[in-house]
């Protein structure tokens, strides 16, 4: 049996529980898919930068990609920090290129990324995201 304001104290405990656990959700989803993304974009051969560039982060719907030159991927990285920092657990992120020939450079047809960018990259999903809980789980955040 349950004394006098057991259960109002179990109902507070329990809600404090389940908003650090949304947080580290949600903590994970941003530093898993910010460390994916970062593995796709600097993946990505770089002649002039636009397919490097041309990387375009969105939540909720693709957005039309932009096309810049971002020879050091700095631009993008940012501009997908600033997209991931709303981001949520259960949300989806989309990172799409309309770089006309981004599908040949996934393919193999750049001796910089003779086995692609994105494919290379979700290869190594399991081992961020173990990193990323690890890193979560020591109190900290995983590295860039």
């Amino acid at each position: 049996m349950v004394g006098p304001g057991g259960a109002a104290q179990f109902t507070v405990k329990l809600d404090a529980w389940l908003k650090k656990a949304t947080g580290r959700q949600d903590a994970f989803c941003r530093q898993f898919t910010f460390e994916l993304a970062r593995r796709i974009v600097m993946r990505t051969p770089v002649r002039v930068g636009f397919a490097r560039g041309g990387w375009q982060p969105s939540l909720g719907h693709p957005l039309a990609a932009n096309r810049r030159g971002d020879p050091t991927g700095t631009a993008t990285l940012a501009d997908i920090g600033v997209t991931i920092a709303g981001f949520r657990a259960g949300q989806k992120f989309y990172l799409l290129n309309s770089v006309a020939y981004i599908w040949r450079l996934e393919h193999g047809h750049s001796r910089q990324a003779p086995h692609g960018m994105v494919r290379t990259s979700i290869a190594e999903a399991p081992d961020i995201a173990r990193t990323v809980l690890a890193a979560l789980k020591a109190g900290g955040s995983a590295p860039p």
